[in-house]
């Protein structure tokens, strides 16, 4: 059985797995039939080096962050 996620445009999520864990997103878009996001990259070793950059996730890549 498949985990219910459920995310929001604006929430902030991690990337637990692929190339770029650990960067942090903000959530631009959600596509609930196809299970993927549409992120921008915030925070991270990565947005260090290149900048803010957008990304397509699947639900499982990512986990909503705790509020700092």
């Amino acid at each position: 059985m498949q985990e219910e996620r459920s995310f929001r445009p604006g929430e902030i999520v991690e990337v637990i797995s692929g190339p770029f864990t650990r960067a942090v997103c903000k959530v631009r878009d959600v596509n609930n039939d196809k299970r993927m996001l549409a992120v921008i990259v915030v925070e991270g070793s990565i947005a260090e080096k290149f900048g803010h950059f957008s990304l397509e996730l699947k639900f499982q890549e990512v986990r909503k962050r705790a509020n700092r």
